[in-house]
């Protein structure tokens, strides 16, 4: 089979084991918004460090410095699959290049990013994005910046079920900065965001919200926020402290959805939007890293699957072409 670089992360506890890190993700394409095609796994076994005071996951002679722990969970271990699309190659986050220091302090000028309108640009239509899905809407440390110049959103952990909008870099010692360098290009990125409308099939976005175990309320919930999305995000830049948002009628949990009532409620609502005037788009363009050969990669929300053997994931712990290490 063929292999390809990967990164393999194991799932932290309440963290809804994967699903909306994995549901946010899946839509991310149909909103023209770079992925890194999460997937979830059990494996039968958990992956540890050989000497904890290595933090990589080889050592320096370049041997393995991984080890295959039994696992005690029923039914394996549950990870993330995510493709890595650095290459192996060093990346560097929107934090970084934003420029704050450390004692919060900002350089002179700010950093690389206040002297990029693409990436600003950029920056808004995936802040726009995840205020949408109510997640980290300004977390500049989870905006990957690829060897290639394009952004990558990483580590959603949570989707539609958030009572108050996360901030993020808005509340911290350069927000100021940020928040005028933003509003200034508003009006290029409103009008990619408004093309959503014209270009996401909704149909398609309730197929990867049911698939992932969401339910109406929350295909209802996302079209709410999506019809006052450039208002809400014209507010967070001028007004942050003014935004609230209200919980999900089904209190935020995954919910069932293979009932027929289910999707017909969903079809309705996708019905419902086609035939109302709204406005809405974009098109821009201890982790382990590892080879792994796609066919092992389960779908979203598949069920039955036996818990895969490390060493048919990885390959025997002193083979270098199948092994892990350290992104």
């Amino acid at each position: 089979p063929l292999w390809e670089r990967a990164v393999l992360k194991e799932i932290a506890p309440n963290t809804g084991n994967g699903l909306p890190q994995a549901m946010v993700d899946a839509l991310k394409p149909l909103f023209g918004i770079n992925a890194m095609g999460v997937r979830r796994v059990r494996l039968n076994a958990k992956l540890r460090r050989k000497n904890p005071g290595v933090t990589k996951w080889y050592n320096p002679d370049g041997s393995n410095n991984w080890k295959a722990v039994q696992t005690t969970q029923q039914g394996g271990t549950a990870y993330l699959i995510l493709r890595d699309y650095s290459h192996t190659l060093p990346c560097t986050t929107l934090a970084r290049l934003e420029g704050t220091l450390r004692k919060g302090k900002l350089r002179p000028g700010g950093g690389a990013l206040y002297n990029s309108p693409e990436l600003l640009v950029d920056l808004l239509i995936i802040a726009a994005f995840r205020l949408m899905l109510e997640g980290d809407t300004l977390d500049l440390d989870s905006v990957l910046v690829l060897p290639s110049g394009s952004l990558l959103p990483i580590n959603e952990k949570d989707a539609l079920n958030r009572k108050f909008p996360s901030r993020g870099a808005l509340l911290g010692a350069s927000g100021d900065k940020l928040r005028h360098a933003l509003a200034d290009l508003i009006p290029v990125a409103v009008a990619r965001i408004e093309n959503w409308w014209h270009e996401v099939s909704l149909g398609r976005v309730w197929d990867v919200l049911a698939a992932h175990g969401y339910g109406p309320n929350h295909l209802r919930r996302l079209l709410r926020n999506m019809r006052s999305l450039v208002k809400t995000l014209k507010t967070l830049l001028s007004n942050p402290g003014a935004l609230q948002l209200r919980p999900v009628q089904s209190g935020g949990a995954l919910l069932p959805t293979s009932s027929s009532s289910a999707s017909a409620s969903a079809s309705a609502l996708v019905q419902e939007a086609f035939s109302t005037a709204l406005t809405g788009p974009p098109k821009s363009g201890g982790v382990l890293q590892m080879a792994v050969s796609p066919d092992l990669i389960g779908r979203p929300g598949e069920k039955g699957r036996r818990p895969i053997t490390v060493e048919n994931l990885l390959g025997p712990a002193s083979s270098g072409a199948g092994g892990p290490d350290m992104v």
